[in-house]
């Protein structure tokens, strides 16, 4: 009798104490999407969609660069550490399509495709990905620059034309009329200039 209460004692200990363990952080930047795929799949049927896709030329900067960076393992190589990346999309044949948000890690975004041969469907879909993690990117930068911004000038500039904006705290305000707004981004010590 002793030892079917202890049982009952340790059953219930281990029950309770049994809590999810928080999602580590994620590793990598929001700009790179890793896809996993099998190397043969990549190398004659996937990548240039991919690349096409996601690897596009962002239009209106003055130099090249792609809108993500692409990074392409098999299902080898696709182990812890890479499972804690920010951006991941898993192509296989015979998969079920699934779109998970914090699955290996917090604030990532997972998605898996399934191959059917049919290259136009595949591309539709890496459309409609892109678009995702585009949102998510820029969700992110404005969530960044706008804890230090100038939220009074921001106001006006919305009041006076209809603009709503971030103004980081970098930039000095030259001028700021009802009909005229200038701005100027000069680091002191810095040959940058934005």
């Amino acid at each position: 009798m002793k030892y079917l209460a202890l049982f009952f004692l340790l059953l219930v200990g281990c029950i309770e104490g049994t809590k999810t363990l928080p999602l580590p952080a994620t590793m990598g930047s929001n700009s790179e999407v890793i896809f996993v795929s099998d190397d043969m799949l990549w190398k004659h049927s996937i990548d240039t969609l991919v690349t096409n896709t996601f690897g596009a030329i962002i239009d209106g900067v003055n130099q090249k660069e792609s809108l993500f960076r692409v990074i392409q393992v098999n299902h080898n190589e696709f182990k812890s550490v890479l499972k804690t990346h920010t951006n991941i999309v898993i192509v296989s044949e015979g998969v079920t399509r699934f779109n998970k948000k914090n699955k290996w890690a917090s604030n990532q975004f997972v998605a898996q495709l399934n191959w059917e041969n049919n290259s136009q469907k595949l591309l539709e879909e890496l459309i409609e990905l892109r678009e995702v993690f585009i949102k998510k990117e820029l969700s992110l930068i404005k969530s960044t620059l706008g804890k230090s911004s100038k939220k009074h000038i921001e106001k006006t500039l919305l009041s006076n034309f209809g603009v709503k904006c971030i103004i980081p705290n970098e930039f000095q305000i030259i001028k700021n009329d009802m009909d005229f707004f200038w701005a100027n981004y000069d680091p002191f010590k810095s040959d940058e200039i934005k």
